[in-house]
């Protein structure tokens, strides 16, 4: 099984449209910790707390179930870079 690959390495043109190319860049620029609920919207500009928080704690959960993130604690996520984002960690 292979980690979901960012918007802009599916179409360029897509790169940051919507919710999802958003949150794979912050998770991605963050990618060496993972990040709350709270956070995430704090840095999209959202409210958090609330409606909209809740909607954004809904999709985020539904992400991680189709295996676009990981959630390694509650409302707490991080996404797993696709292999030609990462450093090589071999010779």
């Amino acid at each position: 099984m292979h980690p979901p690959a960012l918007p802009s390495t599916q179409d360029p043109s897509r790169a940051l449209s919507g919710r999802w190319g958003q949150v794979c860049q912050l998770l991605a620029a963050n990618s060496n910790q993972a990040m709350h609920t709270r956070d995430i919207a704090r840095h999209l500009g959202l409210p958090t707390s609330g409606r909209p928080l809740s909607s954004l704690t809904a999709q985020l959960c539904y992400w991680a179930r189709n295996d676009r993130l990981i959630r390694t604690a509650p409302s707490t996520y991080k996404i797993t870079l696709p292999e030609a984002l990462t450093s090589p960690t071999g010779p």
